[in-house]
């Protein structure tokens, strides 16, 4: 309380003594000083007010009522509050404060939830137990209004220019974003969760990822604040090795030189480099898809579903939990080696970056081994890239 108090207005102006106010403060919250028994100055020190003549002259230079009019006014209708009405409840009827004495007093506040969140309750709570003691008739009821009333209209103002920044954006977005922002109204996150292999590499990749999915966001219409800011993409816990080694081409990785780079630099070393990213594109499509890999990662993925909420919030990390809060539970996406090298491709167009989507409702109607070129490739095998 007492650096709390030591922000009021009046102390710093060396109006009031901080040690008298918290001395009444407690005695008051105690019982064994009567309200009635509070002196003008005390009152007016308690409640951070500027003494009667100056507020009387500081209503009069910011609204037309008086001060029992705009107290009723702001507990009864805020909304007709004038916005000079409202900082002058909101400033405790101070209307030269400067940035000087706002800051000490944001800074004691701030230093209240820094000690821990219960400590600045309790204290603000007996502040305004007291002040109810003392104040005139709904007086802190009335500067609580204000506040709320400024609060209020500046998420009004917000709103209005996200519609604004929406309907613009709207207009040239995909069909599919236009349906779900109508159905949800913005009153959601959406996107989808993501397993992202270990030993892909950490260096750079997860800003270059962010780069590619604002581009494409960008391009489908879902960019800007509004409808961007609702997008996630939530990491999931990959699952443990349980002991076993993971096959090379299990993690959808390649080996450094591929065959068709070889023969391009066997070709004396001359062919030009957009002709042998061509190449390389090639050799990258004609990698079989790791299905094993995307077994496993369906197991981990109905396992983590399956757990029940109450012990996901009090156990998992975010990357171990699964949330439902508009996040696609039908499909899952998959980093691997492979897929992050298409990404990280800087010479490539963003649209040459990939990754797996998987299907974890998917159950394998074939083995696992049946080649990519045989029959069955042709047949949904639970993924896409």
């Amino acid at each position: 309380m007492e650096k709390l108090v030591e922000a009021f207005t009046r102390v710093q102006r060396g109006i009031s003594i901080q040690q008298d106010i918290v001395r009444a403060i407690a005695d008051l919250d105690a019982g064994s000083l009567a309200p009635s028994d509070v002196s003008s100055e005390l009152k007016a020190g308690i409640l951070d007010l500027p003494d009667v003549a100056l507020l009387d002259a500081n209503v009069q230079t910011k609204t037309s009522l008086s001060r029992t009019a705009l107290v009723a006014r702001a507990v009864d209708s805020p909304h007709d509050l004038t916005a000079d009405e409202i900082a002058l409840l909101k400033q405790r009827y101070w209307t030269d404060r400067t940035e000087a004495e706002a800051a000490r007093q944001s800074s004691a506040l701030s230093g209240l939830l820094a000690v821990s969140q219960s400590h600045w309750k309790d204290i603000t709570e007996q502040l305004k137990r007291v002040r109810s003691l003392v104040c005139e008739e709904r007086e802190e009821d009335a500067i609580f209004e204000s506040a709320m009333e400024e609060w209020r209209r500046s998420m009004s103002n917000l709103k209005s220019g996200q519609n604004a920044e929406v309907e613009k954006q709207l207009e040239r977005a995909q069909s599919w974003v236009k349906r779900m922002w109508e159905e949800d109204k913005g009153e959601k996150r959406w996107g989808f969760m993501m397993f992202v292999h270990p030993e892909v590499e950490e260096d750079g990749w997860r800003e270059h990822m962010d780069g590619l999915l604002f581009q494409a966001q960008d391009a489908v219409g879902c960019g800007g604040a509004a409808i961007g800011g609702q997008w996630k993409l939530q990491e999931l816990q990959w699952p443990a090795d349980d002991g076993q080694e993971v096959p090379y081409e299990e993690i959808g990785s390649h080996p450094t030189e591929s065959v068709f780079e070889a023969e391009a630099k066997d070709d004396d070393d001359q062919q030009p480099h957009e002709e042998q990213s061509q190449m390389v594109s090639i050799a990258e499509d004609l990698l079989p898809a790791p299905e094993a890999l995307f077994a496993r990662l369906r197991q981990q993925f109905r396992s983590l579903n399956r757990r029940p909420a109450k012990r996901r919030k009090v156990e998992d990390s975010d990357e171990a939990a699964i949330t439902s809060a508009g996040i696609l539970s039908n499909v899952f996406m998959v980093v691997s080696d492979q897929a992050m090298e298409s990404q990280f491709d800087e010479s490539a167009h963003p649209d040459d970056a990939w990754l797996w989507a998987v299907d974890p409702d998917y159950e394998e109607k074939a083995s696992l081994d049946t080649p990519v070129d045989s029959d069955a490739s042709d047949e949904y095998r639970g993924y896409l890239r």
